[in-house]
């Protein structure tokens, strides 16, 4: 059987499972955020479509594992650094 010639590379072995978890809740806690570009004039403005829409709960996040592993991959190699937040962060295919 030929091999696949596209490996995929979001594939997690078992035994590898522990760790990442660890580094998606990381990446929750790292992955930054869009600001909105909301005119001037409705900056404070405060939605009431609480009142009609059922609440959207994102998963927790263990912020001080989340911090560890913040600084762990900082001190990385570069590449290694650059090819974990790929995987992780960014979440390119």
């Amino acid at each position: 059987m030929a091999k696949n010639p596209r490996p995929d590379f979001h594939h997690v072995d078992p035994e590898h499972k522990a760790i990442h978890d660890r580094l998606l809740n990381w990446a929750r806690w790292v992955t930054p955020r869009t600001s909105s570009t909301v005119s001037p004039m409705f900056r404070q403005y405060r939605s009431h479509a609480w009142q009609w829409h059922t609440p959207e709960f994102r998963p927790t996040c263990d912020l001080i594992d989340a911090v560890l592993i913040e600084k762990t991959v900082a001190r990385l190699p570069r590449t290694h650094r650059e090819t974990i937040r790929w995987a992780y962060v960014y979440r390119c295919t």
